[in-house]
């Protein structure tokens, strides 16, 4: 396929820095925020703002550009995986995450931006 390496995390590069900060944007920074406006009202509307962004923002944009680089990586890392050092094992892992989120969780927003109204 042209690729020197079938280590995902070097096939996918920044791009899974960037899913990986959106994950860590998403599962721990909103809920932090979101608890803390329970009692600082002034954080409402930064939280709102903050998941409008997340969920149609870039989600969509990682979605559109990356689609294609995550199913390789996940591919390529599960089908030809090499387990012979701890780097190697970490890349299986991130192909797993790669078809993951090119397989469910890609689609599953795709189907949750269509719906609204």
């Amino acid at each position: 396929m042209g690729y020197d390496t079938h280590n995902s995390v070097q096939i996918l590069g920044s791009l899974w820095v960037f899913s990986a900060l959106f994950y860590l944007r998403l599962l721990i920074l909103w809920p932090l925020i979101k608890m803390v406006s329970l009692y600082v009202k002034k954080l409402v509307p930064y939280s709102n703002k903050l998941l409008q962004e997340l969920l149609f923002g870039e989600i969509i944009l990682i979605s559109l550009e990356a689609y294609f680089e995550f199913l390789i990586g996940g591919y390529m890392n599960t089908y030809f995986s090499l387990n012979v050092m701890s780097g190697e094992r970490i890349g299986t892992y991130t192909g797993y995450y790669s078809l993951i989120i090119a397989c469910l969780v890609m689609p599953a927003f795709m189907i949750y931006v269509l719906c609204q109204p």
